[in-house]
């Protein structure tokens, strides 16, 4: 009967195995930047719990709770919170109040509001990285089941009526969200909303607009990237034409290109991000297969984490080891190397042995037409991870996350 165990054991090892680790809370001081775990305008709460792939974080302001999943969008909303409170500080200036006054606006409570009513964010750790890792986004069950309403920072947002409101983001809105070094078509509403009223005020009752962070604002990377400006020079539409010809410059057919663009769950920003990663993968087979992938997002949270993927396959291609092949076939983005080496390269915060985090691995593990298996993470892993990655021939390796990598990283998941 032993024997009958064992082997059944070695059959389905993952089901067996009694080291999966759950219910994981980590503490705030041992995960999070100095630099990010507390500012003047913020303070992220001491309980972070996390999927097994990425940490769900909690960051408290005085316009209320945003929830950010993943250190790069950590980032992402600290600085929005800095933006928040620059435009707070500017709506209680005689300069601005003058220029409401110009706009012939009776209430100045409209726009108050915005800085006053703070919200709380909906608890409960987003699930939709987790179900992408599983392939669950490219089941035909997914159609079925994904909704066209995702949660996102604090608010919940309709996708399609979200994406409209691109569309109609005036090159005012733009310039205002350059100068605060933010994304245009961020998620996050209630920046959105207080970059809408101060570009009214500005049209139409001639606010000056010479904006400089405050010297109180947290150091944040500039998330903005290496995008060359295209998202705030060029409207929705206009992004839309360059990214159409750059997805069949890159083969991808014209149905998915429909596809790309239509996405629910895909920004200008991210398209455009994306439009100017696949390009440095031109010459890799089968990139068309990737634009694929990134449209199946059933999130925002999904999204980013499927670009930050394809710029650290983009990071490997250019100064680890050529890419010889995009493999389509999956819901993650992984590739050949020359060595025809299996490679998954993922922007983890911290990798732990889960039993959806076991499947996934036998799944990828049952590839066995390659040389062999390389798991490259942006991040840290438990030992239990790494102990059953090992027990299954995967190498891993842990990137150093230097300014410059950073930076390659960011420029991806951290436009939302």
């Amino acid at each position: 009967m032993r024997a009958t165990f064992a082997t059944l054991c070695l059959l389905i090892a993952f089901h067996c195995t009694a080291d999966f680790e759950s219910d994981i809370v980590l503490n705030a001081s041992d995960v999070v930047p100095g630099a990010l775990l507390k500012g003047p305008n913020h303070a992220v709460s001491n309980d972070i719990p996390t999927n097994g792939l990425q940490n769900y974080y909690t960051v408290n302001s005085s316009f209320g709770e945003f929830g950010a999943t993943g250190t790069g969008d950590l980032r992402v909303r600290i600085r929005e919170i800095d933006a928040l409170t620059y435009l707070e500080s500017m709506s209680k200036t005689s300069v601005f109040l003058d220029a409401l006054k110009a706009t012939g606006i009776k209430s100045v409570e409209s726009i108050v509001g915005i800085f006053t009513s703070p919200i709380k964010t909906l608890k409960g750790l987003p699930s939709g990285v987790q179900r992408l890792f599983s392939g669950w986004a490219r089941s035909a069950e997914r159609g079925a089941r994904a909704t066209k309403r995702t949660l996102t920072g604090a608010q919940e947002i309709d996708a399609q009526e979200f994406r409209k409101s691109n569309y109609l983001l005036s090159n005012n809105e733009r310039s205002w969200a350059k100068q605060l070094k933010t994304d245009p078509y961020s998620t996050n509403a209630k920046l959105r909303s207080a970059i809408s009223s101060m570009s009214i005020v500005q049209f139409i009752g001639g606010l000056p607009v010479e904006l400089a962070l405050p010297l109180g604002a947290s150091l944040t990377l500039d998330i903005v990237g290496e995008i060359d400006g295209k998202i705030y020079q060029k409207t929705a539409a206009e992004l839309e034409i360059d990214n159409r010809a750059c997805l069949a410059a890159l083969d991808v057919e014209q149905t998915n290109i429909d596809k790309f663009i239509n996405a629910d769950y895909l920004t200008p920003t991210l398209q455009t991000v994306f439009c100017t990663t696949a390009t440095t993968l031109s010459d890799v087979a089968n990139v068309s297969a990737l634009a694929t992938q990134l449209a199946s997002g059933e999130s925002y949270e999904a999204s980013r984490f499927l670009l930050s993927t394809i710029g650290l396959l983009s990071w490997y291609h250019q100064t680890q080891e050529p890419l010889t092949e995009i493999i389509g076939d999956v819901s993650l983005p992984q590739a050949i190397t020359r060595k025809n080496e299996h490679l998954v390269i993922l922007p983890v915060d911290y990798l732990f042995w889960t039993e959806q985090t076991s499947q996934a691995i036998e799944a990828l593990s049952n590839r066995e037409d390659t040389a062999g298996h390389a798991l490259w993470i942006i991040g840290r892993s438990s030992g239990t991870a790494l102990e059953q990655l090992n027990s299954r021939h995967w190498q891993v390796h842990n990137i150093d996350n230097s300014p410059k990598l950073a930076a390659i990283y960011n420029s991806g998941l951290s436009q939302m």
